[in-house]
């Protein structure tokens, strides 16, 4: 709805002799997402835009017509955040044999560093600081395949009781380091598994998660014990979708020895067909996503 109205707004300010007022105002938040870099801007619009501007009737009557086709057809924007794949096709993000979900598309292995404390109070907010090193002068392949830096993310899998702390609990020291990061659960019923990401690799490749540990007191399902705590992280794109496919940031093998006759792209999306001829004159489409 933010890019529906702010693309009815612009329109506006191109009319001619046209004069409209209203108000702009900025939701705050502590941890706005950092994807695009797009604004959470939300334009409030009133009766008082059309009836106050000097236009035509006709030109009133047509950007009454335009406004509620905005409302009416929203503007759906391809999803950014690549861990919705893990979250949308696997229940648990860790498997029984301690595979992480990361790995599922990222083929690579790397380390990854997590500190926290030796020990922490109930109903006490902790930092969980996670470094995902790597060579910053690296670029990968984009989507669409030129040359970009490396984005970085990560999935946190915290003891059951444990979450992310409220925004009023977290110390001021500790909000300026964690700077714009955005932590999501990685599901309604998984509050203690925290997903972040993809954000600039060069500015997050140490991020800092605000932890809430539980309150024995007051919840009964949690204990005094020792907790294990499991991480996955990854840089860059990943080598294969969920469904199998692969993406351009991987090493492909022609199905057959010939001549490349024809690139193409597939889709409007994205995405290329190769036509390789080989020596007998048969053809075959190689498709890369």
């Amino acid at each position: 709805m933010v890019r529906i109205l702010t693309f009815a707004l612009r329109f506006c300010f191109y009319f001619p002799f046209t004069k409209f007022q209203g108000t702009i105002s900025n939701e705050k938040r502590i941890f706005p997402f950092e994807s695009d870099a797009l604004s959470m801007s939300f334009l409030s619009l009133t009766s008082n835009f059309i009836k106050e501007s000097k236009v035509s009737i006709f030109h009133r009557w047509f950007l009454s017509i335009l406004a509620i086709w905005c409302c009416l057809v929203p503007i759906v924007e391809p999803a950014q955040s690549y861990p919705i794949f893990a979250q949308q096709n696997y229940a648990n993000p860790r498997e029984a044999n301690g595979r992480i979900v990361c790995a599922n598309c990222h083929l690579a292995q790397k380390p990854v560093e997590i500190e926290v404390p030796q020990a922490v109070l109930p109903d006490t907010v902790f930092e969980a600081v996670v470094k995902i090193p790597y060579d910053q002068q690296v670029t990968q392949v984009q989507a669409n395949g030129k040359k970009g830096a490396l984005n970085v993310g990560a999935v946190l899998i915290l003891p059951e009781g444990f979450s992310v702390a409220p925004a009023e609990r977290i110390p001021e020291e500790m909000k300026s380091k964690i700077k714009k990061l955005y932590f999501q659960p990685y599901a309604v019923d998984k509050t203690n598994i925290l997903v972040v990401g993809p954000v600039p690799g060069k500015k997050y490749s140490e991020m800092v998660f605000p932890i809430l540990s539980p309150n024995p007191a007051t919840d009964k399902s949690v204990s005094y014990l020792k907790y294990p705590i499991y991480l996955g992280g990854n840089r860059g794109r990943g080598q294969i979708y969920p469904d199998g496919s692969k993406s351009n940031n991987t090493v492909y093998n022609a199905p057959a020895a010939g001549t490349i006759t024809q690139i193409e792209p597939s889709s409007p999306k994205g995405g290329y067909d190769i036509t390789i001829e080989t020596s007998n004159s048969l053809k075959t489409v190689e498709k890369i996503v």
